[in-house]
C-alpha cells in the first residue's frame, strides 16, 4: 500500500485471502493522514495503482462545528434546500456527509446545496471541517441532523387524546391514525409528566423512512396545578330565561389576567375559552336549549404559564324545564288546568251512570206494579 503524500511505501502487515488483503496501521498519527492507493504483484509483473482514497485523522482539539437547515419550515419532496455548517475558524474546507447513502461531499462553502429534494436525500447529516493547513486533519463530525421530506400527497393523519385535562403524574396516550398503508411514527415517543404545548404529529411510510406526511392538527392538552387557587362559578342573573335567551356563567379567582375555562360534565374538550383582563371570567351561552342542560364547571390558567390549570370549580347544575322553556334552578307553577278537566270529566260520568241506575230501576218497579214509597 502507498500513502502519495509520504511519497514512499509504508511497510505495513498484509493478510491476504482469496485475492484480498488486510492492511492494519496501528498506533495512528497525524502522519498517517493523507491519499492511499494500492497494487498487487507477482514475480512477472505488477498492476496498477488502485483508485485513491482518503484518511481523515480526527484531532479532538479542534472544535466541533455545528449544521443547521436554511429553513426551519418543512422541506417537501421536489424542492430546493440548503445545509448550512458553521466552524471557529477562518480557511476552512467542509465536508458533508449523509449517513443513509455514505456519499461525503467536499466544499470550500460552509454550505451544500440540494435541489429537487427526493427520497434519496432524507437521512441524518453530518459536517466537519479541515484547515488548509492540515487537510488531513479533521474535526469531530457535528451533531446529526435529521433531514424528513414531506409528500403532500399523503393524506394528513388524525391525533386524538385519551384525556384533554390531566394532573400531573398521570398518563396521557395520543393515537395518531393514517389513513394510508402501514406507517411507522415519525416523531419521537411522548412521555412527559409535565407540560406538551400543540403538538402537530406526522406519519412515515415504512419502507421510505425518510418521507413523511404533513402534520396533523395541532392538539393541546392542560395539567393541572394544584398550587393554583380553586375558582368559583356562578350565575350572572337567576330570573326565568326565555326560550332563545342568553345565559352569563361567571368564573372568579383571586388571581390576575388569565385565561378562563369553561367544562360540562362528560365532555372532555373545555366548552369555551376566554381571556380576560382582570380575576372574572364571563362565558355566554346564546339561543339556550335543552342541549345545553347539563353541570358545569370552570377552571384558569395565569397568562405566563397558560398550559397549567387551576383545579376546576364546584358543579353548577343548569337546568331547563318545559319542552321549550329554560330554568335555572326555578320551578315553574304546574298547570291544573287539564286536571281539573279530567276530574270534571270523571264526575259527569259518575252521575250519569247514577242517574241511569235510578232511572232503570223505578222502570221496572213500574212494570211489576209496585208502588214506589
Amino acid at each position: 500500500m502507498h500513502n502519495h503524500d509520504i511519497s514512499h511505501d509504508i511497510t505495513i502487515a498484509t493478510q491476504i485471502a482469496r485475492g484480498m488483503a488486510a492492511f492494519y496501521i496501528t498506533n495512528v498519527s497525524r502522519q498517517h493522514g493523507g491519499l492511499y492507493s494500492c497494487y498487487y504483484y507477482s514475480n512477472l509483473f505488477r498492476s496498477n495503482h488502485s483508485e485513491q482514497v482518503k484518511l481523515m485523522i480526527i484531532d479532538q482539539m479542534l472544535g466541533k462545528p455545528n449544521i443547521s437547515f436554511s429553513s426551519v419550515d418543512q422541506i417537501t419532496l421536489g424542492s430546493n434546500f440548503t445545509i448550512r455548517c458553521q466552524s471557529p475558524h477562518e480557511d476552512v474546507e467542509f465536508y458533508f456527509q449523509n449517513a443513509n447513502t455514505q456519499v461525503m461531499h467536499q466544499t470550500t462553502a460552509n454550505h451544500f446545496i440540494i435541489g429537487r429534494a427526493d427520497p434519496r436525500h432524507g437521512g441524518n447529516y453530518q459536517c466537519s471541517y479541515t484547515r488548509h493547513s492540515e487537510p488531513f486533519i479533521s474535526s469531530e463530525p457535528s451533531n446529526s441532523l435529521l433531514l424528513l421530506l414531506t409528500d403532500p400527497s399523503l393524506p394528513r393523519p388524525s391525533l386524538s387524546l385519551s384525556s384533554v385535562v390531566v394532573s400531573v403524574g398521570e398518563t396521557v396516550s395520543l393515537q395518531c391514525q393514517a389513513k394510508t398503508g402501514p406507517t411507522q411514527p415519525a416523531s419521537p415517543s411522548l412521555q412527559s409528566r409535565t407540560t406538551i404545548k400543540a403538538l402537530p404529529v406526522v406519519t412515515a411510510l415504512r419502507r421510505i423512512f425518510f418521507v413523511i406526511s404533513e402534520p396533523s392538527t395541532p392538539v393541546e392538552f392542560l395539567v393541572i396545578d394544584r398550587r393554583l387557587h380553586t375558582p368559583t362559578i356562578s350565575i350572572v342573573t337567576s330570573q326565568l330565561i326565555a326560550p332563545g335567551a342568553q345565559v352569563n356563567i361567571t368564573c372568579t379567582t383571586n388571581g390576575g389576567p388569565a385565561n378562563f375555562y369553561l367544562h360540562k360534565a362528560g365532555d372532555p374538550v373545555p366548552k369555551q375559552l376566554m381571556k380576560a383582563h382582570n380575576h372574572v371570567g364571563i362565558f355566554s351561552i346564546g339561543n339556550i336549549s335543552r342541549e345545553d342542560e347539563g353541570n358545569y364547571s370552570c377552571s384558569y390558567a395565569c397568562l405566563d404559564r397558560l398550559l397549567l390549570v387551576s383545579q376546576p370549580s364546584n358543579f353548577l347544575e343548569l337546568l331547563i324545564s318545559g319542552p321549550h322553556t329554560p330554568n335555572l334552578g326555578i320551578s315553574e307553577p304546574p298547570d291544573y288546568t287539564l286536571i281539573n278537566i279530567i276530574r270534571f270529566a270523571i264526575g259527569s260520568l259518575i252521575l250519569f251512570l247514577l242517574t241511569y241506575v235510578i232511572i232503570r230501576d223505578q222502570q221496572l218497579q213500574r212494570k211489576h206494579g209496585l208502588k214506589v214509597r
